[in-house]
């Protein structure tokens, strides 16, 4: 609002809001909820789709969408030519194994996410009645 006798603005006056901190925490909360696959919140046992943002020589660290970011071990991505399969910029699907562990990490999972996937393949082939092939390793 304008002050008359300086010609000046109140912008404390022109900007405030009656936002307390409950308001204000529970819209903090509302804007984390449909973030990462577009279905929802995010759960935990799920594979989530990510984008890898940063590799280092352990971890890729991959967003979700989540309010923060996790880590996936490097050695889940496999080798090509002796280096990690995996650049910053890669759409990667994991499974978000925890929203925080006792660190306040997100913990990710590569391999688990594409073991799961696996299953589920081979789990709609036998209701279909289809063969599989596969190997076997050990």
């Amino acid at each position: 609002m304008a002050n008359p006798s300086t010609g000046t603005t109140d912008f404390k006056q022109a900007t405030s809001t009656n936002v307390d901190e409950e308001d204000f925490a529970s819209l903090l909360e509302e804007s984390f909820k449909g973030r990462g696959d577009g279905k929802g919140e995010l759960k935990e046992n799920e594979i989530v789709k990510g984008t890898v943002v940063q590799v280092t020589k352990d971890y890729a660290v991959v967003d979700i969408g989540y309010k923060s970011e996790g880590q996936v071990p490097i050695q889940e991505f496999g080798l090509v030519e002796g280096k990690p399969n995996v650049k910053a910029g890669d759409k990667v699907d994991v499974l978000l194994e925890s929203r925080e562990n006792d660190t306040g990490m997100v913990v990710l999972s590569k391999e688990k996410a594409d073991k799961m996937r696996i299953w589920d393949e081979i789990s709609a082939a036998c209701e279909r009645d289809e063969l599989v092939e596969g190997t076997i390793v050990g």
